[in-house]
């Protein structure tokens, strides 16, 4: 795991992922309108997106995937394609490596909430601090009309599941360590 965090820093993606807020326009996701019954679970939404492939991939290899099975609820910050197109491939083949499921158990449930939180629950200015299932800390900020989970900015919100809420970001979130 000291590897994984040294490479982080030597690729300055610790100065990327713990930068400022980007000025970025966002994509606001639809709420799912289906009745409760009929909903699709939370790894379910995550695959039907699309958008989701190398979270996805990740998570199979943890035991979060049978976690967005259950009851719930929970909130996922799950980071896009694209945030992981932004690690260097050496940090991301170390990161899906088998040797690192401790790490990578940890950095996904730094992603996730016990509760269902919605960008309602953040209207306005101002940012809260909510726990994660990893029992880290998660600055959930809201200026204006734009939505921020840390420097990274929820590009698409509200996903509704039958467990929970899914927000897509363009960042991914690295707990203290």
């Amino acid at each position: 795991m000291l590897l994984l965090y040294r490479l982080i820093g030597a690729f300055g993606l610790g100065v990327f992922l713990a930068g400022g807020l980007p000025a970025m326009g966002s994509d606001k996701g639809a709420a799912d309108e289906v009745a409760a019954d009929e909903k699709k679970n939370l790894l379910e939404v995550l695959e039907e997106d699309g958008e989701f492939t190398m979270f996805l991939r990740a998570v199979a290899e943890t035991d979060l995937q049978e976690k967005f099975t259950e009851k719930g609820p929970y909130t996922v910050f799950a980071p896009s394609d694209e945030a992981f197109d932004l690690l260097p491939s050496e940090v991301l083949d170390l990161l899906m490596s088998p040797g690192q499921q401790y790490f990578r158990t940890r950095l996904l449930s730094h992603h996730v909430l016990a509760d269902s939180v919605t960008s309602s629950d953040n209207r306005g200015e101002g940012e809260q601090s909510v726990e994660t299932i990893a029992g880290t800390r998660l600055a959930v900020i809201s200026e204006g009309d734009l939505f921020y989970v840390e420097a990274a900015e929820v590009k698409a919100r509200d996903m509704e599941a039958s467990n929970g809420m899914v927000h897509r970001i363009d960042r991914i979130l690295v707990p203290g360590n």
